[in-house]
């Protein structure tokens, strides 16, 4: 059996490759910040083809109920981590977004 990950992301998909890639390198700016907040790396991956992920993973398999508690608790707190990180500077680049939509 191949080893297994659980994986909790924020999936940045606006509809548009270019604005995608806008918020997600806006937000890599402050990578240094956010995983300081969420305390620990996380994985940032532009994609090329049009969406753009930011993840943390840890081992384990959503598939063994012997594993659910661990799973559950690993994908509670990841999540309340990443979003408290990532709220602040979600909402600085979604003024960015607008004000990009006001001028073009």
């Amino acid at each position: 059996m191949c080893p297994a990950n659980i994986v909790r992301l924020l999936y940045i998909d606006r509809g548009e490759k270019s604005e995608n890639e806008f918020v997600f390198d806006w937000l890599s700016e402050s990578k240094a910040e956010i995983e300081d907040r969420f305390g620990g790396q996380l994985e940032w991956d532009r994609d090329p083809k049009k969406v753009c992920i930011i993840k943390t993973r840890s081992p384990g398999d959503v598939f063994d109920r012997d594993q659910w508690e661990t799973v559950i608790a690993f994908m509670t707190d990841a999540m309340c981590r990443l979003e408290s990180a990532i709220k602040a500077p979600l909402r600085q680049v979604g003024e960015q977004v607008k004000n990009r939509a006001t001028v073009a």
